[in-house]
């Protein structure tokens, strides 16, 4: 995976991944988005700022199977900082961007077979901790790159 932050320092990261959506959760009075998540890397990284690519590299993940034909996988990642560059599409005017069925996918891979799409930005750690009316930012992008192999 690589990723963008703005800073040239070190910082700690976990990424976490569940199947299906990061909001398929039990609804009762405490909602937990974390149910079903398991953590698939961790570590030290060190940014190379936000103009440059920071990489983790492939082997530094537990595997995760993704199911093809339209299923879902979530990743949850997060820094013990609040470093991490992603685009906001919450705004007035021109910058606007709301979500609809037909507009949910951010960025596809180059031979199709894989969409990425917006999510949320939560400004909370850990995910259990966070309160959705005010730590969730809402059509948030991913600007980075997800690598992954496929198994025949």
């Amino acid at each position: 995976m690589n990723l963008y932050l703005d800073t040239t320092s070190q910082t700690h990261y976990e990424i976490w991944a569940k199947g299906g959506s990061w909001q398929d959760v039990v609804a009762d009075s405490n909602l937990d988005y974390s149910e079903g998540l398991r953590r698939v890397s961790s570590g030290q990284i060190t940014g190379r700022g936000p103009s440059d690519f920071t990489k983790i590299a492939l082997r530094d993940f537990e595997d995760v199977k993704v199911q093809g034909g339209g299923y879902r996988q979530a990743f949850y990642l997060t820094l013990s900082d609040d470093r991490l560059v992603f685009h906001s599409n919450i705004g007035k005017g021109m910058s606007r961007h709301e979500m609809s069925d037909g507009d949910i996918v951010q960025a596809s891979a180059a031979d199709g077979r894989m969409d990425v799409c917006y999510s949320t930005a939560v400004r909370a750690y850990p995910l259990v901790r966070a309160v959705p009316e005010t730590d969730f930012w809402y059509n948030a992008g991913f600007l980075g790159r997800v690598w992954y192999r496929e198994n025949n």
